[in-house]
Order: structure tokens, then sequence, then C-alpha cells
């Protein structure tokens, strides 16, 4: 059992894209759509095997995101902004943060979710295409060698989709 979606997206996600100056339905979707498929929206904050055991390396937070992917990111994406204004200055504070604080701070796992995800120069697919988001979540996130599969997004991504026709972005600007 995971955080109650709507919490999700109103207490977390919209607050993170806001503060990153990069609110969209489309991110949102990505960015749900993510946590539903990696971790039951936050029912799992560390990747663990079939018995339990921690997985070295492994996805860490709601999101998932792995530590090398996390560095990665600060050091390519949002490290050489430090100084500048712009979409990323809200993280310059965490910037000696451990990977793992993604396992405990949900803003700050949103927020690394949607600095990852900025990096590609492929635009954001429309929320409303189940398949076009899954591709852009496995080309990006999950990569070939992950688990996640399309049958198993269609399994997920469905509400997610109608808390977001019901959601107004105007609300929160």
């Amino acid at each position: 059992m995971g955080i109650n979606p709507k919490d999700l997206l109103e207490l977390v996600c919209i607050p993170a894209c806001k503060q990153l100056n990069m609110l969209s339905m489309d991110a949102l979707g990505l960015m749900m759509g993510t946590g539903a498929i990696e971790s039951a929206l936050g029912g799992a904050l560390i990747q663990r095997t079939a018995q339990g055991n921690i997985v070295t390396g492994g996805g860490l937070g709601w999101l998932q995101m792995q530590p090398n992917a996390h560095d990665d990111c600060w050091n390519v994406v949002i490290r050489p902004t430090i100084g500048r204004p712009g979409n990323f200055s809200k993280l310059f504070p965490y910037q000696d943060a451990p990977a793992s604080l993604m396992c405990t701070d949900l803003l700050y796992a949103a927020m690394m979710c949607r600095a990852q995800y900025s990096r590609f120069a492929e635009p954001l697919p429309a929320y409303t295409d189940s398949v076009a988001v899954y591709n852009y979540y496995k080309k990006y996130w999950n990569t070939g060698a992950g688990a996640s599969t399309l049958e198993k997004w269609t399994a997920v991504y469905p509400p997610i989709i109608a808390l977001l026709n019901k959601t107004d972005l105007n609300a929160y600007k």
C-alpha cells in the first residue's frame, strides 16, 4: 500500500515542479507514473530482493532513483548551475546530501526525478498518451535492463490519468 495519490500529487509533485519552475501536466504524469510503477506510490522506499534484503546500489525513495543516477544528475545537470539563478537553485542547499535522503524526503526525491528527466532533449510526452509516457519512462528511467513492462504500466497508469484530468494547475500558480 502506497501514499494516497492525490496527496502525493498535491503535496509533493506539484510543489517540487513549482520550485524548479518546471510544472506541467506532462511532467506530473511522468513523475506519478514513475512512482506508481517503481514503488506503488511509496509502498517501498528502498529496493529489496524477493527475500527482503536491500539491493546494493538499488533504487531509493518513492521514485526508486538509483544512487549512481542521483550522483550523476548532481554532477552533470545540477552542480554546473550553482551560483547562477535558474531552475535548480532550490536544490543547491542539498548539494552534499547523500542519495539516501530520497528515502526520507519525498520532496527532494521528486525534485531529483524532475531534474533527471529534464536532462533529455526529447520533449515530455502528453500525460494522456499512456504508451508514450511508458516508453519515455522506460528509455530514460527504467532502461532495457529494468523489470518494468508495458503490461505492468497499463495496470497502474490509468488512475494517474484520471487524477490529472481532475487537476487544475491554475489553482497552484
